[in-house]
């Protein structure tokens, strides 16, 4: 955020290049039909259960989280297990529907199945 007398500016954080100004968010019941319409083209549903490789401190990791409770959806959380304890959970859990994460958290799930 940039602030100034009777100015408050977000802006990107800045990760992939220099700060720069952010329009405003879309109000909130836009935002819920974006985000029912993204559930639906992803298969949320109501009892489906979800594996989540992200932790809910990570932007996706939370959405994914409030995304699941928000439906009624089983949540299975990956992200407080060593890699192994991962597996055999994903394979003892209700079997997931989906599994969801950044490519860094998938990948280290792919890993510890081989």
């Amino acid at each position: 955020m940039l602030a100034g007398p009777d100015v408050l500016e977000p802006r990107s954080s800045g990760s992939t290049g220099a700060p720069r100004p952010r329009g405003a968010a879309p109000s909130p019941p836009r935002r819920l039909l974006s985000l029912a319409d993204l559930a639906r083209r992803i298969g949320s549903r109501p009892g489906r259960v979800t594996a989540c490789a992200a932790p809910g401190v990570h932007g996706h990791g939370l959405v994914a989280t409030l995304g699941a409770l928000t439906l009624g959806a089983p949540l299975v959380d990956l992200t407080h297990l060593p890699a192994a304890e991962r597996i055999a959970l994903l394979r003892t859990a209700p079997r997931p529907r989906r599994s969801t994460g950044v490519p860094v958290h998938l990948a280290d799930l792919l890993r510890a199945d081989r």
